[in-house]
């Protein structure tokens, strides 16, 4: 095989669903030895166009080669992996019942004989997560693990079954800056070794820092491609939005005085197996003020989220709303109060994908009288209101009545933020918020945050993006094995400041006090 022989060849791959245009004509292809991104706005066709290759999905026209030779049309998913083609999906397809570890092994089970060798495997599956710098306990059940805590197990099983052609769909989504890095150097590594590496990302930095070759893509086409020397983000943002992209958001100052919006005290709550995943948590956000709150995987980050949104009743302290004692209510009582919640998982806790706009919409607000009649649902009126989100959103869907399924990942995040956000909020816990949005949308969904900041809602803002966390947070706060660590003021610290607590601790105390 020539050095100049792609390992993945895809030719002329058309894919349509419904009236929806998904691929049209497109050419891509991926070496040995190379890391190749392919990146786009939301929508634009990426994690389609992966799926075909994979074989989760059958393209209407094209042709798609590995290492030479031509795959028969429709392949499926387990002729891939016999082939040697592993997919990291963007949706994380694993067993909630089954501990991590079988999860793992799951498919490519390791024997010794004629029995199952889990011993063997688990040592195996140890090594794969200590090259990641993961923390993941193998005998807990996926559904007990955190978003992130998922991550590492998807990148894990895809590194155990040693595919020859890895595809990566946002890996580093739910990851801190320190596990995103370490995950790259075992990428290089396996690149080095001859591996074929596969990126869709929307993370520009990763891109110009890791990637041999870009494809970029635009609503089905291919609009350039770069090589190494190539790129600059101003090259790259150019092709993925020809019109000039937003601006960052200006972060707006509170008000000193400002009323606490949310109060915790003492706070302690058990994670998976039982085991404290938060120990005598203080916290105080106020009214107009943004609290970013940074931590590796595992640090207690779900638990907090879901302690204040009232899904996870804590066993020890106090939670107050707007003054008023919440410890003991739950989620629909708080939501009442002016509380709203963005998941770290919209498929698990935010949205249906099977059901249509109309009817995610009217998740969480099937009571309010605007929507009501007396005969059922004013769908007219729900119609006209998920219009019109499409439209400030920049939503790309068919229309209201369209299935959630038939949007990409960040249309679908874009829905889960508009039905949330345009509540009228007092407090709002937003639990990577941003996940699988484009560079535009990313901006976009800051901009409507601190919008509703300076109108007077207190944000309590989790994210592995320290930059982001430093950009449109007043102060930030570290959590740290189950504690949280009062980082300070957002314009006097610096990334390494940040992540060197994420990673080491530091010296515990209360988050609260005046706004800063």
């Amino acid at each position: 095989m020539s050095a100049e022989m792609p390992s993945v060849a895809m030719r002329g791959i058309r894919k349509r669903f419904g009236p929806t245009v998904a691929l049209d004509g497109v050419d891509f292809r991926a070496w040995p030895g190379r890391i190749s991104a392919v990146i786009g706005e939301n929508g634009a066709g990426k994690t389609t166009l992966m799926r075909i290759l994979f074989g989760l999905a059958r393209p209407d026209a094209g042709v798609v080669e590995l290492y030479g030779a031509t795959l028969p049309p429709g392949h499926s998913p387990r002729r891939a992996i016999e082939l040697g083609i592993g997919m990291l999906q963007q949706h994380f397809s694993l067993v909630p019942a089954f501990s991590a570890l079988e999860n793992i092994v799951l498919g490519c089970e390791p024997r010794a004989g004629r029995r199952l060798d889990m011993a063997g495997a688990q040592r195996r599956v140890e090594a794969i997560l200590d090259e990641l710098g993961g923390t993941v306990d193998l005998s807990t059940p996926i559904s007990a693990l955190s978003v992130s805590g998922r991550q590492l197990v998807e990148i894990a099983r895809m590194l155990f079954t040693g595919a020859g052609v890895l595809i990566f769909d946002e890996p580093t989504a739910t990851l801190a800056p320190q596990e995103a890095a370490r995950l790259y150097r075992l990428l290089e590594r396996l690149a080095a070794e001859g591996r074929t590496i596969i990126l869709i990302t929307h993370r520009l930095a990763e891109v110009l820092a890791y990637a041999d070759r870009v494809t970029v893509l635009r609503r089905g086409l291919v609009t350039a491609c770069f090589e190494k020397g190539e790129m600059d983000e101003e090259r790259l943002i150019g092709a993925i939005v020809p019109e000039a992209p937003i601006e960052a958001a200006e972060l707006p100052q509170p008000e000193a005085a400002g009323r606490p919006a949310v109060e915790l005290r003492g706070i302690t709550c058990a994670g998976s197996g039982g085991r404290e995943a938060l120990g005598g948590v203080e916290l105080r956000v106020r009214e107009g003020e943004v609290l970013g709150i940074a931590g590796v995987t595992g640090s207690g980050q779900l638990e907090l989220a879901e302690t204040i949104a009232g899904l996870r009743p804590p066993l020890a302290g106090t939670i107050t709303l707007g003054g008023r004692d919440v410890s003991a209510l739950g989620t629909a009582a708080r939501r009442r109060l002016g509380l709203v919640y963005i998941p770290e998982d919209r498929l698990a806790d935010g949205i249906i994908a099977p059901f249509s706009l109309c009817l995610n919409r009217l998740l969480g607000d099937h009571r309010r009288r605007r929507f009501r009649s007396t005969g059922g649902y004013l769908m007219s009126a729900v119609r006209e209101d998920v219009g019109d989100k499409i439209r400030r959103y920049f939503i790309d869907a068919e229309g209201p009545d369209a299935p959630l399924a038939s949007l990409s990942g960040g249309n679908q995040q874009k829905l889960m933020l508009a039905r949330e956000l345009d509540r009228e909020p007092r407090l709002i816990v937003a639990h990577g918020p941003t996940r699988g949005l484009d560079i535009v949308a990313n901006r976009r969904c800051y901009a409507r945050l601190l919008e509703l900041a300076a109108a007077g809602a207190a944000v309590v803002l989790f994210s592995t993006e320290i930059g982001d966390l430093l950009r449109y947070s007043h102060r930030i706060a570290v959590l740290y094995g189950g504690r949280l660590l009062d980082a300070g003021s957002s314009g006097e610290l610096s990334v390494r400041e940040v992540g060197l607590l994420m990673t080491r601790g530091g010296s515990e105390g209360g988050i609260g006090g005046a706004a800063a």
